[in-house]
């Protein structure tokens, strides 16, 4: 096994070396959603006395992160589009026909996943990153463990590697369920979930 560099934008070679892929510029609501996000938080804060519709997640050493199902947050509208857009996209790049509504998932100081496999045995997991690319307090970088197919490699074994990377607003990561991921905090300074790593996490299949 062997630690790969950071990767912090498309590799054009990518889709047939490695089992994920990075789309850039995924989705054209993209700034619809993440003002969405903000207008939510902040209606929260005048209207609910602070309590949002984030759930604080916790398992001891595996993951903790704020997250909300999208439709507690997004218009039914925004949702829709995106999903649909998940949909074709998907169906054309990997033959698949189902897509989950995605959960929100926001990373602020003390917020990371080891890097684990999901519960899910078939499919494509996906992550579009809603984090703004103007400095955030919080910034998180994805850790895939990645098994390269052997004859990509030109070898008679697999070989086991891990990717970091990390998404600038409106980049889409699609990878096989069966790779482990993890999120880790490169830099973390605020309790504030306007400034975290904020994702929308969900399956293709």
């Amino acid at each position: 096994m062997r630690t790969s560099k950071l990767i912090s934008a498309i590799l054009p070679d990518a889709p047939g070396l490695l089992p994920f892929r990075v789309e850039t510029n995924f989705c054209v609501q993209a700034s619809a959603l993440r003002l969405q996000f903000e207008e939510r938080l902040s209606l929260s804060a005048h209207d609910s006395a602070g309590i949002t519709p984030l759930t604080y997640v916790f398992s001891e050493n595996r993951y903790c992160f704020l997250t909300a199902s999208a439709e507690h947050v997004f218009t039914t509208e925004v949702l829709q589009d995106l999903i649909e857009r998940l949909h074709t996209w998907g169906h054309d790049q990997f033959g698949s026909d189902h897509v989950s509504t995605p959960q929100v998932r926001v990373y602020i100081n003390g917020c990371g996943r080891e890097v684990l496999q999901d519960n899910v045995m078939l499919g494509w997991h996906y992550i579009l990153s809603l984090t703004h690319d103007d400095r955030p307090a919080a910034v998180a970088q994805i850790r895939l463990l990645v098994t390269n197919k052997a004859e990509d490699r030109g070898s008679h074994f697999g070989v086991c590697e891990f990717v970091s990377l990390q998404l600038p607003f409106n980049h889409l990561l699609v990878h096989e369920t069966q790779n482990s991921y993890g999120v880790e905090l490169l830099k973390s300074s605020t309790m504030n979930p306007l400034k975290g790593s904020v994702f929308l996490d969900g399956y293709l299949w």
